[in-house]
């Protein structure tokens, strides 16, 4: 609920008495968008979903939470567009020179304190669950160990989810079968960490990570799980790809 205590102000919104806590919300809860060109003393509800406006020189929008109806007749925002609208008319020009930013403290990463948090989210301190759940999310799993990699380097906790990991690389990388072309994403990102704990990207979990995704490049494409000679299979995105060829390149 909005303005509940973690945030910085504000009172709950709905209140109980107003609508009860439930998973499923009523039809209303949500936000509308609203939005005005220059000129435009009153707010207009935007026929186009935020991604697809431009707003120009001028434009300004508005979101409030709650419903409305098709036109638009109800729920507008309690302030007018001229409310925050640039002062003095019209938008002024960018300035010759970049003007000083404002001055604010350099921000610090604790990264001691972040490698604590990622070790506190780990289930049973091996690997990372969704809520609600007891199967590993390896996706997870595997971006906490990069964390704890390059916030202390090989340490115990570290040394456990890559096992978690390794017990779990069938299923994660190899769901198809070991017979069949490997999630390359999913093995380039195991590959990946073997490399950076010191470890085998040719012997992890019983595979040889790098040999697979070697003989998985798409020789012709399009075709059937490659989209582009020279891909792995089944990578059908760019990051998959990229992570392929950087395993195999930090691997040797």
């Amino acid at each position: 609920r909005i303005g509940n205590g973690s945030f910085n102000s504000g009172t709950q919104y709905p209140t109980p008495a107003t609508e009860d806590c439930v998973l499923t919300p009523q039809a209303t809860a949500y936000w509308s968008y609203w939005i005005a060109s220059p000129g435009q003393a009153s707010w207009s509800y935007s026929p186009l979903g935020a991604m697809d406006r431009k707003p120009g020189a001028g434009d300004v929008d508005a979101w409030v939470f709650g419903g409305t109806d098709v036109g638009g007749t109800t729920g507008r925002p309690t302030f007018t567009p001229d409310d925050v609208r640039a002062g003095g008319g019209a938008t002024p020009d960018p300035s010759d020179t970049p003007t000083d930013g404002p001055s604010v403290p350099v921000g610090k990463i604790d990264v001691e304190a972040a490698a604590r948090w990622v070790t506190q989210q780990l289930h049973d301190g091996s690997h990372v669950v969704d809520e609600g759940s007891e199967t590993p999310n390896y996706f997870l799993t595997t971006e906490a160990a990069y964390a704890l990699a390059a916030a202390g380097g090989r340490s115990p906790a570290l040394d456990k989810v890559v096992a978690r990991l390794a017990s779990g690389t069938d299923e994660y990388a190899y769901a198809a079968g070991p017979e069949k072309a490997p999630d390359a994403a999913a093995a380039a990102r195991l590959a990946l960490l073997a490399e950076i704990t010191e470890g085998d990207p040719r012997d992890f979990g019983g595979h040889d990570l790098l040999g697979d995704l070697e003989k998985n490049v798409c020789l012709t494409g399009p075709g059937p799980g490659c989209t582009a000679k020279g891909d792995f299979r089944g990578a059908s995105y760019g990051d998959g790809q990229a992570l392929g060829v950087l395993a195999l390149l930090r691997g040797g």
